[in-house]
């Protein structure tokens, strides 16, 4: 959730920010092509991103419409930062996306002054048209809802004045924590939250804590990616794979089907299973540009 946060907070800042230990998931992926959409350049390292922010007005109209893929945080917290723009923008996402109820982050924007227009259902796409001149709110919020909260908040960063937000529960506090991190006015008191908008605010590191809600899909691999020792020991990692397919990740699913491989390389090649079949440690370097290598890596060194 925090990878979606920390892509949007060097669009407001004229400075360069290196965001480290950043998800590499599909849904965080597409929110990094969609920052590139709004004309921020952004540079890749080993475990980090260098992205050159343009300040508050230095966003570029994008060409095309933008893809979320399955992120509702991402075109969420993202409709808050298009609301004050001076251009136009479309915001869409998969058939799964399309479904997801918008109205509870229309009403709030558009009390500010922002301008969208969702489907008859209340669903993306969400059509936004750019006011510059949004206003400072005191809001109710009449549901519990972190990424209706943090919309808000993103949309409050441009507006003249103070905004505050009512929880009727307290909810996650990624936004609020990382607002402060990097200087941003922002009280949190219980339930009710303050934001002074339109001033200068510093941090060009930000470091993402590991999330759980990513690393339980790993864990469960891990708990029962043997299970088909006993049925075929000689590609059991096939066979897990195949039975955990509906209820994983891609990425994990992947992981587990080329465990048994990626093994050799800590625990081959012949020692392991006998020297009557012998692996190459060196066959995963077939595999080294795919784009979950690293990660089946990390889960033999680590979890296997």
């Amino acid at each position: 959730y925090g990878d979606h946060r920390d892509l949007h907070y060097p669009l407001r800042r004229q400075r360069q920010m290196c965001i480290r230990d950043r998800q590499h998931s599909e849904d965080v992926l597409n929110t990094l092509n969609v920052v590139r959409q709004l004309g921020i350049k952004i540079e890749r390292e080993e475990t980090a991103y260098k992205i050159f922010g343009k300040g508050l007005k230095g966003l570029s109209s994008p060409k095309e419409d933008l893809y979320f893929g399955n992120s509702g945080t991402g075109i969420r917290l993202t409709a808050g930062v298009l609301a004050w723009q001076s251009f136009d923008s479309e915001l869409r996402g998969d058939s799964s996306l399309s479904t997801r109820p918008m109205k509870r982050i229309s009403e709030p924007l558009s009390l500010m002054g922002a301008k969208l227009l969702l489907t008859p259902e209340n669903t993306p796409p969400i059509k936004i048209s750019g006011n510059t001149e949004l206003s400072a709110i005191s809001y109710e919020m009449p549901i519990a809802s972190a990424q209706v909260k943090s919309a808000i908040l993103f949309a409050a960063l441009n507006v003249k004045g103070v905004t505050k937000i009512t929880e009727p529960l307290i909810t996650r506090n990624h936004t609020e924590l990382m607002f402060k991190q990097i200087g941003i006015d922002i009280q949190a008191n219980q339930n009710e939250i303050l934001l002074s908008g339109q001033n200068e605010f510093e941090g060009t590191q930000i470091d993402v804590p590991g999330d759980f809600s990513s690393a339980a899909f790993l864990i469960v691999g891990a708990l029962i990616h043997d299970l088909g020792d006993d049925l075929a020991p000689a590609n059991h990692s096939q066979l897990a794979s195949t039975i955990i397919r509906p209820y994983v990740r891609e990425e994990v699913t992947w992981i587990i089907s080329m465990h048994g491989l990626f093994q050799m390389f800590y625990f081959g090649p012949k020692e392991y299973i006998g020297n009557e079949i012998g692996i190459d440690k060196s066959l995963r370097e077939r595999y080294k540009d795919h784009k979950w290598f690293s990660s089946c890596d990390k889960f033999c060194r680590d979890w296997d």
